[in-house]
């Protein structure tokens, strides 16, 4: 009995360094970019990850974009109606992909980046995702430089998300998600 109590308190251990390393990974300030990239690439599933991107392209951070995640009916256009203050050029290559989670953007984002000889990459998400989608973009296409250019959602502020039991569980999710990933388990 004292072997596994021993052994649940190790864990415990464990698992809150591995936590507060996480923290620290998520919301740390990414080292600058550079001011173009080839591509842009957002995965959704979070507000303002798209209209982020958009920005980017519109400010010339890169010539092409790449949404990964758009659900089936949406188009170009309706992305660009949500975010009409944007100016994006109707020259301006926006390709929309449609992966159900971040495996699937990881390695539908990849064959899209290897058709294009894309060899440099600011990917968009928010900060909280970041350090998975990091991890798996990197696994799928490790010829790739990718700049993070983490998103913080209005309701998970990175300085509160404690707070509240929605921020809490968007962040503990995360974290087991990210510990799946990171030991292959996913």
């Amino acid at each position: 009995m004292a072997f596994l109590k021993r052994l649940i308190v190790r864990t415990t251990i464990l698992l809150l360094v591995c936590f507060v390393w996480f923290w620290f990974k998520a919301s740390a300030t990414p080292p600058p970019a550079p001011a173009k990239v080839d591509a842009i690439v957002v995965l959704t599933g979070g507000s303002a990850r798209v209209a982020s991107g958009l920005q980017l392209l519109a400010d010339g951070a890169a010539e092409r974009l790449y949404i990964s995640g758009a659900g089936e009916d949406v188009t170009v256009a309706d992305l660009l109606a949500q975010s009409p203050e944007i100016a994006i050029p109707d020259s301006v290559n926006v390709t929309l992909g449609r992966a159900r989670d971040t495996q699937e953007n990881a390695a539908e984002s990849a064959a899209w980046i290897e058709t294009n000889t894309i060899k440099t990459v600011r990917l968009v998400t928010s900060y909280y995702h970041m350090p998975r989608a990091m991890l798996l973009m990197e696994d799928a296409a490790p010829n790739v430089t990718f700049y993070p250019s983490p998103v913080e959602p209005e309701t998970i502020n990175r300085n509160n998300w404690w707070k509240s039991v929605r921020g809490f569980g968007v962040i503990g999710r995360e974290f087991l998600k990210f510990l799946a990933a990171k030991t292959g388990l996913v």
